[in-house]
């Protein structure tokens, strides 16, 4: 089962046209799959340039860094 409509690559995309050290952070926040699972129903794949990566539930994770939640504005904006 997927998720309906999501747009992270597209979003991801879009970031990495304006700002590419943005973008490097913003897949940085992404809960990354560490295969805790052989049978994993909620791993989402997502494509950032010419690689790829799996995110458990497709989350990401903030910490209390000034820097983090101007990254995510910065996402949400484009």
């Amino acid at each position: 089962m997927g998720r309906k409509n999501d747009l992270t690559n597209a979003t991801l995309a879009a970031v990495r046209e304006r700002s590419p050290e943005i973008a490097e952070r913003l897949v940085s926040y992404y809960d990354h799959c560490c295969g805790c699972s052989t049978n994993c129903h909620v791993q989402t794949v997502y494509q950032f340039g010419d690689r790829k990566f799996a995110a458990c539930h497709g989350k990401m994770l903030m910490n209390m860094n000034l820097q983090t939640f101007a990254d995510f504005r910065f996402m949400i904006e484009a």
